[in-house]
């Protein structure tokens, strides 16, 4: 895709997005890589459109009977080489990161339809500071656990069990939630940043400060006192979790749930409201949270958790 295609795609015919990647799977060609490169270079201009260089690691449980990781989207900060699964040294996710560790930019390697049944992920392995942020929903459905609403099999899809984002959340991982296109556009990703550069965007990703929507663009702020979206709050007594969402004007708010450890725990109708505000006071436990919100039309949105850690 060529420069002004890619960026043209992005702005107009996906609805005007303000960033994007650009991830082939990582066996195109090192002609192609480049070509991929030299148009998303071309395309990023800071403050109107920022583009990312990337590429999808594809690990395959049915390519050549080598052990499966699943597919994760490099993302660089900048720039980064094309490090293939398949036939090189980079072919375990250890490895992928081991060679990141090496290189002098930043990069982020995102979790991507984890509970697909022909490329289910392996959450055996995780690296706090490249797996920052997972892909909670794309044109699949929803990963945010078994039979949650927007569920893969809901569109026709195949699933594996005890692969949704739950899983490694349960783990211990602290993982932030982004919504992915796949090849037929559909969900989106929305950050708090500063300002419209990469290395603004890619700060966000990389604190968590970020969340995803089944496609519609929703606004939603989260926290806790001064611990922002993504972060962890040190609490001796209760907390009090401030959130606040706006949608567009064509669905008003169905419902908004507040997750808790990717429990339900508590629930707030719409009515016929486009905004809605809640404060709601939580014990001082270990314990994670993040609020989810349906429009009247179907559409999801996903917060970002942020980690509650007793005072010891």
């Amino acid at each position: 895709m060529s420069a002004p295609s890619f960026a043209a795609h992005c702005r107009s015919v996906l609805a005007g997005l303000d960033f994007a990647m650009c991830t082939d799977h990582d066996n195109m060609s090192p002609l192609n890589w480049a070509r991929t490169c030299a148009a998303v270079d071309f395309a990023y201009i800071p403050g109107t459109f920022v583009a990312f260089n990337g590429y999808e690691w594809t690990s395959s449980m049915y390519t050549d009977g080598k052990p499966n990781f699943g597919h994760q989207n490099v993302l660089y900060e900048d720039k980064g080489p094309l490090l293939r699964c398949r036939g090189t040294e980079t072919d375990h996710v250890q490895a992928l990161w081991s060679r990141l560790e090496k290189e002098q930019g930043r990069a982020l390697t995102i979790p991507h339809h984890t509970a697909d049944s022909m490329h289910p992920f392996d959450w055996s392995y995780h690296h706090p500071i490249f797996q920052r942020v997972a892909e909670i929903f794309n044109v699949r459905g929803s990963y945010e656990y078994d039979g949650c609403p927007l569920y893969p099999t809901n569109f026709g899809r195949s699933t594996l069990p005890g692969l949704c984002l739950d899983t490694p959340l349960e783990k211990g991982y602290q993982l932030g939630f982004t919504s992915g296109g796949e090849h037929e556009g559909c969900g989106v990703t929305m950050v708090d940043a500063g300002e419209l550069t990469r290395e603004a965007l890619f700060d966000a990703l990389f604190s968590r400060r970020v969340y995803g929507s089944s496609g519609t663009k929703m606004m939603m702020d989260y926290c806790a006192g001064d611990t922002p979206m993504g972060g962890t709050k040190i609490a001796r007594e209760s907390v009090t979790l401030h959130f606040y969402v706006a949608v567009p004007p064509a669905w008003p708010i169905h419902k908004i749930r507040l997750m808790k450890n990717s429990r339900p725990f508590r629930e707030w109708t719409g009515g016929n409201a486009y905004d809605k505000q809640i404060a709601i006071a939580v014990d001082a436990e270990d314990a994670y949270y993040y609020f989810t919100v349906e429009q009247q039309d179907g559409e999801m949105g996903w917060s970002s958790p942020i980690w509650i850690e007793k005072a010891r």
